[in-house]
C-alpha cells in the first residue's frame, strides 16, 4: 500500500517538484517500467493490458439518484463539457481518453444547495473497460456526489471535477469491487475562487486499486481537503498518488490517507500428540546444557 503527495506553489521555486508532463496523446508516454517514478510501486504485470492499445467495453450503469437542482446526462466525448480540465499524466489515462467515446456528466445548478446527495452506481463486466465522468458544481452551489463501483472489472477511468467560484463540493468514490478487479483511476480537479472541495476515496475491495488525484487551485482563497481510507488483505494492492498545484495565492490544501493491512488468519491449532494427525518432530531432542 502506498500514498504519495506532491505539491506545487505559485511562489518562486525552492526545490519543490517540477510541473508534471501531461498529454492526451498516449503515444507520448513510454511503456511503463518498474524503474519509472510514476509506476515504481505498481505491480505492472497486472495492468499491462490497460497501458497498451485495446478495444474497451462499457461499464454497466447500475443505478442513478439525482435530486432536484442537479442533472445527469450521457454525451459524446467531443461535447464541450468534456475534457475541459483533463490532463493525463500517464499512459493509462491518455489511453482511456483515446478509447472512450462518451462521458457521463453530472451538473449542479448555480447557487443551489442539494439536500440529498447525487449517487451513481456502476457495475463491472467482463473485458477491458474504460469510463469517463465529469462533475461540475456551478458557482455558489453546494452538493455531495457519491460514485460507487461494484462487481468485477478491469477498468481504466478518467474523472473531471470542476468546482466553480464560491461552490462547495464533497466528492466520494467507493471502490467496492470483487477481489479479482483492477481499477486505474485518474481524477483531475479544478477549483475557482473561494471554492471548496472535499475529495474522498474509499478502497474496500479489488485486486489492484490505483488512484491518481490531481488538484489545481486556480482561484484565490480556494481550498481542498483530500481524504482516503483503504482496507487491504492478502494479495491486494492499494495505491494513491496525489498532486496539488497551488496556482493562485492564499489557497489551502490538506491531505490525509490511512490504509489498513488485514492480518492473515492464524494457522489451525496443532492436533494433540497421540492423535492420528499428530506428526512427531523428526529431529532428535536437544541434550541438556552442560555446566
Amino acid at each position: 500500500m502506498a500514498a504519495l503527495t506532491e505539491t506545487r506553489s505559485s511562489r518562486p521555486r525552492t526545490g519543490s517538484p517540477a510541473e508534471r508532463f501531461t498529454s492526451r496523446d498516449w503515444t507520448q508516454f513510454p511503456e511503463p517500467q518498474g524503474k519509472d517514478e510514476t509506476w515504481r510501486f505498481t505491480p505492472l504485470a497486472k495492468v499491462r493490458a490497460l497501458v497498451g492499445p485495446f478495444t474497451p467495453v462499457q461499464l454497466i450503469l447500475d443505478d442513478v439518484s439525482i435530486p432536484e437542482s442537479a442533472t445527469w446526462s450521457i454525451v459524446s466525448s467531443k461535447h464541450s463539457s468534456v475534457g475541459r480540465v483533463l490532463a493525463p499524466t500517464d499512459r493509462a489515462s491518455a489511453l482511456a481518453w483515446e478509447n472512450e467515446s462518451s462521458a457521463a456528466v453530472i451538473e449542479i445548478e448555480k447557487d443551489q444547495t442539494l439536500q440529498d446527495p447525487v449517487i451513481v452506481t456502476y457495475r463491472g463486466r467482463p473485458g477491458l473497460t474504460c469510463s469517463h465522468t465529469v462533475v461540475r458544481a456551478a458557482a455558489g452551489s453546494q452538493a455531495t456526489v457519491i460514485v460507487e463501483y461494484l462487481g468485477s472489472s478491469t477498468l481504466s477511468e478518467n474523472i473531471e471535477i470542476i468546482v466553480e467560484d464560491g461552490a462547495q463540493l464533497t466528492f466520494v468514490t467507493v471502490h467496492n469491487w470483487t477481489d479479482d478487479s483492477i481499477h486505474l483511476a485518474t481524477h483531475t480537479c479544478s477549483l475557482g475562487e473561494r471554492s471548496t472541495l472535499k475529495h474522498v476515496v474509499v478502497d474496500l475491495g479489488g485486486s489492484l486499486l490505483r488512484t491518481t488525484p490531481s488538484v489545481r487551485l486556480n482561484g484565490p482563497h480556494s481550498s481542498v481537503e483530500m481524504l482516503g481510507v483503504g482496507v487491504a488483505g492478502a494479495n491486494q494492492h492499494i495505491e494513491a498518488r496525489l498532486y496539488v498545484d497551488h496556482a493562485a495565492p492564499e489557497c489551502i490544501s490538506n491531505v490525509l490517507y490511512k490504509n489498513v493491512l488485514l492480518s492473515p488468519p492464524p494457522p489451525p491449532p496443532r492436533p494433540p500428540c497421540g492423535s492420528a494427525m499428530c506428526v512427531s518432530d523428526p529431529r532428535p531432542p536437544r541434550p541438556p546444557p552442560t555446566k
